[in-house]
């Protein structure tokens, strides 16, 4: 499904709903990680599980402000060449902000992002889906933009559940 299909099926009920489901998943996902666990590899090689786990709470926070500044016609961009030093620049943030996390911390991180998805998706207008932004090279309607909790979970949350099944 390409996101005009995607914007044009969604609204804001779909979407709180969406959010409300998975909530869930990403506290289960969390809850799967032993103490023991919290630093072993994870598929991913830039991360631990642990960091992992950071990296998907904090990334709630980005698709808030994402939203809040396609709000204002606003997006987060550097020139492409940059790119890969922006890539690197999130693996080293989240090595930064994931060496005090702790499962309880993350969980904590979770409930707070989905609480200001929540109060974003209540107070936009259904013309305001429709607007777009650009943050770091990636172009989404608001809508759009609330897809990617949902994708960055499909994305990481199998790299977690790997590292874990290597234990």
């Amino acid at each position: 499904m390409n996101e005009t299909t995607a914007t044009a099926a969604r609204d804001r009920a779909s979407i709180r709903s969406e959010l409300e489901s998975l909530q869930p998943a990403y506290r289960d996902l969390i809850a799967e990680i032993a103490d023991s666990q919290w630093k072993s590899p994870s598929a991913n090689p830039a991360w631990t599980c642990g960091q992992l786990a950071w990296h998907l709470a904090s990334g709630l926070g980005f698709t808030s402000r994402a939203v809040a500044n396609a709000r204002k016609g606003k997006g987060t961009n550097i020139p492409s060449f940059l790119m890969p030093l922006g890539l690197k620049a999130n693996e080293f943030q989240t090595r930064l902000g994931a060496r005090r996390a702790t499962r309880e911390s993350v969980l904590t991180d979770i409930e707070a992002g989905f609480a200001r998805l929540r109060t974003l998706v209540d107070g936009i207008e259904d013309h305001e889906l429709t607007l777009s932004a650009t943050n770091f090279g990636d172009t989404r309607t608001i809508a759009g933009w609330f897809l990617l909790p949902k994708e960055h979970f499909e994305e990481h949350g199998p790299e977690i559940r790997f590292g874990l099944a290597r234990q």
